[in-house]
């Protein structure tokens, strides 16, 4: 990958570097979801149990609501992944990417790298830091590269990237190592580990 002209200082920061005992890198980021979620209106102004509730009142905001780890790389996480790429140099040629819910597991993929779609981010990246990115520079304006037809290649590419992200494994949430004990509360209700 060439650097294209105009980009900043750049750099990544993934949670951890795995190094397989061939020599191949892998940067590994992890994405920690939260299990709460806005109340469905479970509760009325009548009083409320408790339950997933949050606070278990008539006004309860929150609910318990874990629907488990994604079944895919999201096309919004796919630049980091690609900085992470691009900062342990050109023989890391994928990205670990771990999404983990908090009581039903996680999902492990790999992110293979692609050379033409790191050009195109970093394309980007440059050329936003020559227009809106100097001392004095104006603004961004609301959705600033929409009628780039560019920019709109580089979306779609990015959605086939994700599409075509590999799931190496599921890791059940038994298999997680979590702080606390077994059996303790997790939550203000009911849910233990």
């Amino acid at each position: 990958t060439r650097l294209p002209p105009g980009l900043p200082p750049i750099g990544a920061s993934p949670d951890a570097v795995v190094r397989w005992a061939d020599g191949r890198v892998e940067p590994l980021e992890v994405k920690n979801h939260a299990p709460f979620a806005t109340s469905r209106g479970r509760y009325s102004s009548g009083g409320g149990g408790g339950g997933g509730g949050g606070g278990g009142g008539s006004n309860a905001a929150f609910e318990i609501r874990d629907p488990g780890p994604f079944d895919g790389v999201a096309v919004w996480h796919l630049p980091q992944l690609y900085l992470h790429i691009l900062c342990l140099g050109p023989s890391c040629r994928s990205c670990l990417f771990m999404s983990c819910s908090a009581t039903r597991g996680a999902n492990l993929f790999r992110v293979r790298r692609d050379d033409a779609l790191m050009d195109a981010i970093l394309h980007f990246v440059a050329r936003f830091a020559r227009e809106y990115g100097g001392a004095g520079a104006p603004p961004p304006p609301a959705d600033f590269f929409w009628g780039d037809p560019e920019y709109h290649a580089l979306l779609e590419a990015l959605k086939a990237a994700s599409a075509s992200v590999e799931r190496v494994e599921h890791i059940p949430n038994e298999r997680i190592q979590r702080g606390g004990t077994r059996g303790e509360r997790l939550f203000f209700d009911s849910t233990t580990r």
